[in-house]
């Protein structure tokens, strides 16, 4: 008999991590390019409670999609390319702690500030993004090293996937191709998230039909006796 608990669990991780990572992002009244802008601040004042809420949930998406690789990590057989798939979870891990981080920043300063200069002139609004500018470029490197080891993580998982076996070899190859193109797009455009935003939809979309395709495979634990 098969035990499909872990199995289960595991799917479920990465279609929640999916739905937290991608919706969150999506429902943001507003999307920061990089550095914060005065129009960003007042869009941000014009939906305060809804910018707040959806960064958490976006944030939380990508620590799901932690617990995520850990569970497929879990549940993975025994096979020569776990050293591939285990080194390509734990890279995929570090990226999205170090995006997270960076996420974080836009979170806090974007709401503390926005509440803060409810009221205020223009003139302020811009001395408090002006006063940000060194922390904003920590928080943006730490947010494009993230994506990168992101997309690294996804290369060396996909390759791990697809000489494995387990589950359909396209799941190794899309991994491989959507962390090609993340890794690229950092380092050919990292002065601009406009050109991010594809492949953010396409790690999501990962995500979730890799979530689909593990409830649906044969991954399992022994029952125990």
């Amino acid at each position: 008999m098969k035990n499909n608990f872990a199995r289960d669990i595991a799917g479920f991780s990465f279609i929640a991590a999916a739905l937290m990572f991608w919706g969150g992002y999506m429902l943001l009244p507003v999307h920061i390019n990089i550095y914060f802008t005065p129009e960003d601040i007042l869009t941000i004042q014009g939906d305060l409670t809804m910018y707040l809420w959806m960064y958490r949930v976006h944030i939380f998406g990508m620590i799901i999609t932690i617990a995520a690789m850990s569970a497929l990590g879990t549940v993975f057989p025994q096979t020569s390319s776990r050293v591939l798939v285990n080194p390509g979870l734990a890279v995929i891990s570090i990226g999205m702690a170090a995006t997270s981080l960076g996420s974080a920043f836009f979170y806090q300063f974007g709401t503390s500030g926005a509440y803060d200069l409810l009221g205020m002139p223009l003139e302020a609004v811009r001395e408090f993004i002006a006063s940000l500018k060194l922390d904003t470029q920590y928080a943006g490197c730490f947010m494009r090293f993230g994506r990168v080891f992101t997309g690294l993580g996804m290369v060396i998982l996909g390759t791990g996937l697809w000489k494995s076996k387990v589950l359909p070899s396209w799941t190794g190859i899309t991994a491989i191709i959507i962390g090609i193109a993340a890794m690229a797009v950092i380092i050919v455009v990292p002065t601009s998230d406009l050109f991010y935003i594809p492949v953010l939809h396409l790690k999501a979309l990962w995500l979730a039909v890799m979530g689909i395709t593990i409830l649906r495979s044969q991954i399992s634990f022994p029952a125990p006796n």
